[in-house]
């Protein structure tokens, strides 16, 4: 491809590496590995960074599918699904399924924002699950600061409580991303008396919101720089 003057793209490099995979030729998916990283092709694309854990995952080289995969900026489901594999190829099912345990949004929100610089702090309603994505970014990011703390939304005094301890430690609030969420939970009332859903995905952002966005007014006002609320929602509310 070189030889002949063509400068390979994206697309190329997708194509090419199933094939390299199925043709057992390691040496010449290195090649290619080497090609992306010299034309930086492998920068931000989603698509060539699947295929190259894809390929590694079928030769077994775990480390190095590891390397690509933490160095992502950004990773959609083919994408963990594909580092999954590369686990369950190389036998280490338990650990492919922790990272199917602490792959989900909020997990991958975080990480992003650790590699960004952010000092992120993990609401959490599972410690255990929490402490996992925890970990998993702090082995692939060194420098990244990680804290995790109790929070159930589905709890006025849980989501209280939180925001007390948040605001006791005299951090910036720069950016509040509220991601948890329950779906088609069988009927139940939360400890307040209300319909756990609601009390889940509205009324506990609602209020944590509330009770935090003082904290972010003043971060504001003395960084100059204005903060923002991110809700996120889910793709079954589409036409509906």
């Amino acid at each position: 491809m070189q030889r002949i003057g063509n400068i390979p793209n994206p697309s190329t490099i997708v194509a090419l590496l199933p094939i390299v995979g199925q043709a057992k030729a390691l040496i010449q998916g290195k090649s290619i590995h080497a090609v992306c990283i010299r034309r930086r092709i492998d920068k931000g694309d989603v698509l060539v960074n699947t295929a190259l854990l894809d390929m590694y995952g079928k030769f077994e080289c775990l480390v190095r599918a590891r390397r690509i995969s933490d160095s992502m900026s950004f990773r959609n489901e083919v994408t963990w699904s594909a580092m999954i594999g590369c686990y369950t190829l190389c036998g280490r099912m338990a650990e492919a399924l922790q990272i199917f345990r602490s792959s989900g949004i909020g997990a991958e929100t975080a990480r992003v924002m650790a590699l960004r610089g952010a000092h992120v702090i993990i609401g959490a309603r599972n410690m255990e699950a929490a402490n996992v994505v925890k970990e998993n970014i702090q082995q692939s990011i060194p420098s990244a600061k990680v804290d995790v703390s109790e929070l159930e939304l589905s709890s006025q005094k849980s989501a209280r409580a939180f925001a007390d301890r948040f605001i006791e430690r005299n951090l910036p609030l720069n950016v509040l991303i509220n991601n948890a969420g329950v779906m088609n939970c069988p009927y139940k009332l939360s400890e307040d008396g209300i319909e756990m859903q609601f009390a889940t995905n509205h009324l506990g952002h609602f209020l944590l919101i509330n009770l935090l966005l003082e904290k972010m007014k003043n971060t504001a006002k003395e960084s100059g720089i204005e903060g923002r609320i991110v809700n996120l929602s889910s793709v079954a509310h589409i036409g509906i």
